[in-house]
């Protein structure tokens, strides 16, 4: 006999809320230590930094930085206009071409302060746009003459983390999102099963408490106890139906994003459909159950509808017009 009650129920679910309370927790605090190590990885490759004169004429793809005196207007914009090519003329008297992000321009103007970046091979058809604009001022140069003149590199300043420290924010990004959503989802179903509780009366409690007490067949992986008159899930939320309550059991594979999930479903006494049990794609082991289930409730109940045939789904049609009617 398998000691098991509406509370005992309940605690078991309780219990997932608070691992899901730990998990998130968890995720947090991981978030939180990969950003602060990501920045502290980031201050020291600044600090390791040098100035891009050392870099411009050659194919390092390292982090340098550049002392901005005077900013060009850009003679390129790419992705929407939210990026654009300009020359820049360091503290230092020499002008370089940069890559920055258009929200950033006044802030560089204003300041005057180190602009961080990655050193980049010059694209081609960049030194082309520059080129072309550059002789509509009067500067009689040719595309060749770009290296010369502005060095075979440029500095993206939309890329200033080095690779280290890129991958710790990303991971500090992820958690940070994953953690609030796997939150959200669990209380989202933990509130509905805490419904599926408060709608039960004292009588029905006691009662499939009595029922629960008695001779059980559980289905652990499933959350499903069968019992000598009731059909008892708590797999989304709390169902407990009589045999005989039970109009249709079914069955259903849902294939989506790679994933393969199974699903057993009733419909009850009001037309509904309940989802009683769920397993994931590495959990088919246990896909025989649904089958022992759905035996046992055709025992039960030789009048039940098995398996979301056509004929099925036609009389279904049927039984929830009857139901309009009462």
């Amino acid at each position: 006999m398998i000691k098991v009650n509406i509370e005992t129920i309940i605690k078991k679910e309780k219990k997932k809320y608070k691992i899901a309370l730990s998990i998130t927790g968890i995720l947090s605090i991981l978030a939180l230590l990969s950003i602060i190590y990501g920045l502290i990885v980031e201050d020291k490759a600044q600090k390791e930094a040098k100035h891009f004169e050392n870099h411009y004429d050659k194919k390092d793809i390292v982090l340098s930085y550049i002392e901005p005196h005077e900013l060009s207007n850009a003679f390129m914009y790419h992705t929407d206009n939210e990026e654009s090519y300009r020359l820049v003329e360091d503290k230092n008297g020499e002008v370089y071409i940069i890559n920055v992000y258009e929200s950033k321009i006044d802030e560089i103007k204003k300041y005057n302060s180190k602009v961080y970046g990655t050193v980049k091979e010059l694209p081609w058809d960049v030194a082309i746009k520059l080129t072309t604009e550059l002789k509509k001022v009067g500067y009689n140069i040719q595309t060749t003459d770009i290296e010369n003149v502005y060095g075979v590199s440029y500095l993206d300043a939309t890329d200033s983390f080095t690779d280290k420290a890129d991958l710790f924010m990303i991971l500090g990004v992820i958690f940070i999102f994953i953690g609030p959503i796997f939150l959200l989802i669990y209380l989202c179903l933990y509130l509905t099963f805490n419904k599926s509780i408060k709608s039960l009366t004292q009588d029905k409690i006691y009662e499939i408490n009595n029922e629960l007490n008695g001779n059980v067949k559980k289905f652990e992986k499933l959350q499903i106890y069968l019992t000598d008159n009731y059909l008892i899930s708590h797999s989304r939320k709390l169902i407990c139906y009589k045999y005989d309550e039970i109009f249709m059991i079914f069955k259903q594979r849902v294939a989506a994003n790679r994933s393969v999930n199974y699903f057993l479903f009733v419909i009850g006494p009001n037309g509904k459909q309940e989802q009683i049990a769920q397993l994931h794609q590495f959990a088919t082991k246990y896909l025989p159950d649904f089958d022992a289930v759905i035996e046992d409730v055709s025992e039960k109940n030789p009048e039940v509808l098995i398996g979301n045939t056509v004929e099925n789904s036609r009389l279904l049609k049927e039984f929830k017009k009857e139901l309009k009617t009462k």
